[in-house]
């Protein structure tokens, strides 16, 4: 555990430039703010960034390997086109562009790391709030002499993915950035697409941002066939829009129409909590190098399903009889999920409501079962009020998601409770807050 040097501004300074620095974010106005970073060994976030990327790789295959077509796959996983529904035509394009945006979600315990799911597609959650923080502690740590960090902007790392793109396909350098302020529960502002389309423009490129009612007049304006864009951004989530009521038609038309929205649909099917268990449980392909890997880093998982499995103990059983008598060592996840809602941890869960959910999700094959692991402890200065005794040097036990865009790793971010409790760690809901994660070497 690394303690990081807390800023020497003065509170009231340093609270302000936090809180207005990522005002109009997904962070919502409150009293409590982190104060620094959370610091990782460099070698522990490296190690991070290489098995992120190693088990994405691995997902990719898991997804491709279902079948040559969508219908093949969504079969496979028991899904539907409501669940999944702005797949293109160009079977090419969604195999090829399924993980180019994409984070995934660690925790470090005493053994080392270990993945608990991932998150791929352009609405991958984080971009915003990093990018500010990033940008507000920078500016709180000026004043103290050699005390720097070694990060880059999320929003940069995700502009360069998009040059890439358009230099490996020959396309327009035109992008457009599909969200709406609707989606943001504290702010009716533009800002976070407003950085999007900035980064956009300093990585070459041209950016616009659009509502999906924008697209409607944007369409009828161009010739029958023709695109303004043949890059999008597909900044939003299909769940989130049907709950604000939010029409997609206009975005599938543009779909139609030509423009490539990335990440592909088919990221979705990397996002799904079962491929992550059929590594766990092991595929034929794998080699005994790639089980390694997987043993290593992602807990004991399985798809939920009447049926025998291997366990953790290395014998075979009846998944659900396992899962109903170990309580206390599982959690229990849907495979469509997000925000931790649709998560069932067993220590924190009743014998009966545990008793439930293992039932309903032996029944549906909808979920999947995942051993319980704890993180280890880590430390970040965290402001609970404007006083200087509501500060305090907290140990806290975070989440740990390093960005992976275009194939590279990038920056990390931090969410955690304002204790040293865990479960569950949502901002919505749970009360979680969230840092930047700075590397630094450790010394003896």
């Amino acid at each position: 555990m690394i303690t990081p040097p807390r800023p020497s501004a003065p509170l009231e300074l340093v609270r302000g430039t936090v809180r207005e620095g990522t005002a109009d974010t997904g962070i919502p106005p409150r009293e409590g703010c982190p104060l620094s970073p959370v610091v990782l060994p460099r070698a522990t976030e490296r190690e991070v960034q290489r098995a992120g990327l190693a088990l994405l790789d691995l997902s990719r295959r898991t997804v491709l390997d279902l079948g040559d077509s969508t219908q093949a796959r969504m079969e496979a996983f028991g899904t539907t086109a409501e669940d999944y529904p702005l797949f293109s035509r160009d079977q090419q394009f969604e195999d090829r562009f399924c993980d180019v945006f994409a984070r995934p979600d660690f925790v470090v315990t005493d053994a080392g790391p270990q993945i608990l799911e991932f998150n791929v597609s352009g609405a991958v959650g984080g971009v915003p709030e990093l990018s500010t923080l990033q940008s507000a502690l920078s500016d709180v740590y000026a004043r103290d002499e050699g005390v720097t960090w070694d990060w880059s902007d999320p929003y940069d790392d995700r502009a360069r993915t998009f040059a890439d793109v358009v230099r490996a396909c020959g396309l327009e350098p035109r992008v457009l950035v599909l969200g709406s302020v609707r989606d943001l529960k504290h702010t009716d502002s533009t800002k976070i697409f407003d950085l999007e389309v900035a980064a956009l423009d300093r990585a070459g490129l041209q950016g616009d941002f659009a509502e999906p009612e924008g697209l409607v007049p944007l369409l009828e304006s161009l010739p029958a066939g023709a695109v303004s864009h043949p890059l999008s951004l597909r900044m939003f989530t299909v769940p989130e829009w049907a709950e604000l009521g939010i029409d997609l038609t206009p975005v599938r038309e543009w779909l139609d129409r030509g423009s490539w929205l990335l990440t592909s649909q088919t990221s979705s099917f990397l996002a799904n909590k079962k491929t992550l268990a059929w590594l766990s449980e092991g595929l034929p392909w794998m080699t005994a190098r790639e089980r390694e890997l997987v043993d290593r880093y992602v807990p004991w998982s399985r798809v939920t399903g009447d049926r025998d499995t291997s366990l953790p103990d290395g014998s075979r059983g009846a998944l659900g009889a396992y899962a109903l008598a170990h309580q206390d060592d599982l959690v229990l996840k849907k495979g469509i999920g997000m925000q931790g809602l649709q998560v069932t941890v067993g220590r924190d869960t009743t014998a009966a409501g545990w008793s439930d959910a293992v039932e309903a999700a032996v029944r549906d094959r909808d979920s999947v079962v995942q051993r319980y692991v704890e993180p280890s402890l880590q430390e970040v200065w965290m402001s609970h009020g404007p006083a200087e005794d509501e500060v305090e040097l907290l140990r806290t036990r975070p989440i740990v998601s390093y960005f992976l865009f275009g194939r590279r790793a990038g920056s990390g971010w931090a969410r955690f409770r304002p204790d040293d409790t865990f479960g569950v760690v949502s901002r919505e809901g749970f009360n979680a807050y969230e840092t930047a994660i700075a590397p630094r070497e450790e010394t003896p």
